[in-house]
């Protein structure tokens, strides 16, 4: 299928009430050659996806009328299982390169990716560099993400002007739900370091018997 004044489109799709399955799509013109697979699973909530060669914003833009995710490109060769409902056991292998891409997170607000460069190995993704704008809020991160068995570890470098540790715990946190009356809110399954080297670092503190503080720190290494 080519679409008028547009790019070249192939696809491989099949529906049914118990999967969607895109086998093969992909996309040709003279900004983009991509090829991307998806297989969602509805029952266990399983997600296997593949992305390999370049898409360009202005490609993306003649298919997504508001486009607001993609700004830039994203090139690369990834595959990934997502397991939305046991997430440590996820796999990702390959590695990306982005360009001005928007990402909405609704419990720490949505953050912009001036750029950014991974690659993964089955159980690792290493963040190579990341330049971020995460409301107003500018720094660059770098480290790694190692899934096990009980938790994803993490050991991540943050450097900025300003960074706000709220925002990173509200992203990392537990999903504070409760299955029964009896149990406590589930707990986050991240752990490890976030280094963070600042000239300004803005956090609160919880006082007993008092309101909770906004406090900054300047030139503070944490």
């Amino acid at each position: 299928m080519t679409t008028s004044n547009g790019p070249t489109v192939t696809a491989d799709i099949r529906f049914t009430p118990a999967e969607i399955d895109i086998r093969r799509l992909t996309i040709h013109d003279n900004a983009s050659n991509a090829e991307f697979s998806l297989k969602h699973q509805f029952k266990s909530n399983v997600t296997d996806l593949s992305f390999k060669g370049n898409l360009a914003k202005v490609t993306l833009d003649q298919f997504w009328k508001n486009n607001r995710f993609l700004k830039g490109t994203v090139k690369g060769n990834l595959e990934a299982k997502i397991d939305s409902k046991h997430p440590l056991n996820s796999v990702v292998k390959g590695n990306l390169e982005a360009d001005q891409v928007f990402l909405p997170f609704e419990a720490a607000g949505s953050l912009s990716v001036d750029h950014t460069v991974l690659s993964a190995s089955e159980k690792k993704l290493t963040i190579h560099e990341a330049d971020i704008d995460w409301l107003g809020n500018r720094f660059h991160l770098d480290g790694d993400l190692t899934f096990k068995p009980e938790s994803i570890f993490l050991e991540m470098n943050a450097t900025g002007e300003e960074i706000d540790v709220d925002r990173f715990q509200t992203l990392f946190k537990g999903n504070g739900k409760k299955t029964s009356t009896n149990e406590t809110p589930s707990p986050s399954i991240f752990q490890g370091t976030l280094h963070i080297d600042a000239q300004r670092v803005k956090y609160k503190v919880f006082i007993p018997g008092r309101r909770t503080a906004q406090r900054w720190c300047s030139k503070k290494t944490v």
